[in-house]
Formats: C-alpha cells, sequence, structure tokens
C-alpha cells in the first residue's frame, strides 16, 4: 500500500533566505519607495442661482402678503382693526366700498354683501397676511377703480348710464338642482345673487334689467 502526503515541507527544505536587517546601516540609509497619492479632483462648481426679479418687475410673487403691505402698494390707506378678538377682524374703506375681512375664516363682506375667500387670512406676528389669488382675483377687482367709460347713447335708456342685463339661470318650472343643506332650489340661489348684485352696479351708475323679479315671474 502507498501513502502520499500534500502539504508544506519542513526542515532541509525551508527557504534560506535571510529576512532584511531593518536597522542596519545599509536599511537606514537606502531611498524608500512609497506610492504616490491618488490626485485630487476638484468638484465641480455649483449652478449659479437663477436671478432674483426686482420688486417692480414682480410684485408679490409670494403665496401669502401682508395686507398691510399690499394696502400700501395699491395706494389704498391701512386696514383698520376692528375686533380684536375672538379672530382678529380688519374693515378696509375705499371709495367703492368697505372689504371686512378677518384671520382664520374665508368668510368677508363687501359692504354687507357676505363672500367667500379661497383661503382663510393668517395672523402671522401680530399682522394680517393675505393669499396671493385672493389679493389677485377677489379683493383687487372690488377695491380698484371702476370704469364707466364705456360706449354710446344706443347702449342707454333715456340719457342714463351704461346698461347691464342679469339673468338669474332657471326659474319658473325649471327650478334646477335641490340643494342637501336647506332644500332650496338652484333657482332661489341665482335670483339671490342677481338681487344682491343689482343695488351694487346701480351705486356705480349702472341701469340693471332682471329678467326676472321674482321665482319665475319676469321682471317688472
Amino acid at each position: 500500500m502507498v501513502s502520499a502526503l500534500a502539504g508544506c515541507t519542513t526542515g532541509s527544505h525551508r527557504s534560506k533566505a535571510r529576512m532584511p536587517n531593518w536597522e542596519s546601516p545599509e536599511m537606514a540609509s537606502a531611498p524608500h519607495a512609497f506610492s504616490s497619492p491618488p490626485p485630487l479632483i476638484t468638484p465641480a462648481p455649483a449652478p449659479a442661482p437663477p436671478p432674483v426679479a426686482s420688486a417692480g418687475s414682480r410684485p408679490f410673487a409670494e403665496t401669502w402678503v401682508s395686507f398691510n403691505r399690499w394696502c400700501q402698494a395699491n395706494g389704498l390707506g391701512a386696514p383698520a382693526r376692528i375686533a380684536p378678538t375672538p379672530a382678529p377682524t380688519y374693515a378696509l374703506t375705499t371709495s367703492n366700498g368697505v372689504f371686512v375681512l378677518r384671520s382664520g375664516s374665508k368668510t368677508a363682506y363687501w359692504d354687507g354683501l357676505e363672500l367667500r375667500l379661497g383661503f382663510a387670512p393668517q395672523l402671522i406676528d401680530g399682522r394680517l397676511f393675505v393669499h396671493s389669488l385672493d389679493l389677485q382675483k377677489t379683493i383687487q377687482p372690488l377695491v380698484g377703480p371702476v370704469s364707466m367709460d364705456l360706449p354710446g347713447p344706443k347702449n342707454r335708456l333715456d340719457g342714463g348710464g351704461p346698461i347691464i342685463v342679469i339673468d338669474p339661470g332657471h326659474g319658473g318650472e325649471n327650478a334646477g338642482t335641490r340643494s342637501t343643506f336647506d332644500n332650496h332650489y338652484e333657482k332661489d340661489f341665482t335670483l339671490d345673487w342677481a338681487r344682491r348684485l343689482e343695488p351694487l352696479l346701480a351705486r356705480n351708475g349702472w341701469q340693471v334689467l332682471l329678467t326676472r323679479g321674482s321665482r319665475g315671474a319676469p321682471a317688472s
């Protein structure tokens, strides 16, 4: 029987190579080779920020705007704080009417007429801030100057002001959809809004005609 062994050999077959003597004068004076450090990577420069528009090119581009600052920029008087509690309430008096709004509430009033804002105004550091969309879409059209420069005798009755016709939708047998809130029909709400709008326009020189003056009845 033959046996075979595999592995490292020892004894006389050991390597006779001597380990270097690092403390010898020869090794101390010999130059040592060191690997060179990796090259430094210079980071790419950060992109320049976009230019900031000046105040005159994009006024009030922020979402929430100080109501006092907005009034000042539009040549209006400062809003008066008329009720400090429970929710601070402010009134802005203009040549067109009085606009009343309060912090934390979407309900506002224009000359006593209730309307709704898209966002409830916020009180920040004791100052009232209004959403820019409400300023642009709701408040500005009401408090801004009203253009009455409409032409022509053919659009006037008896030399009066310009004519506007309000057609409250539905009426008569066409009642529209019933409200799930108070069971009133669409025709009731459209007529209510037309009646509220009529005196506002009349005070500004318009001759207002309604296509119906009551629930389903034609206007006189």
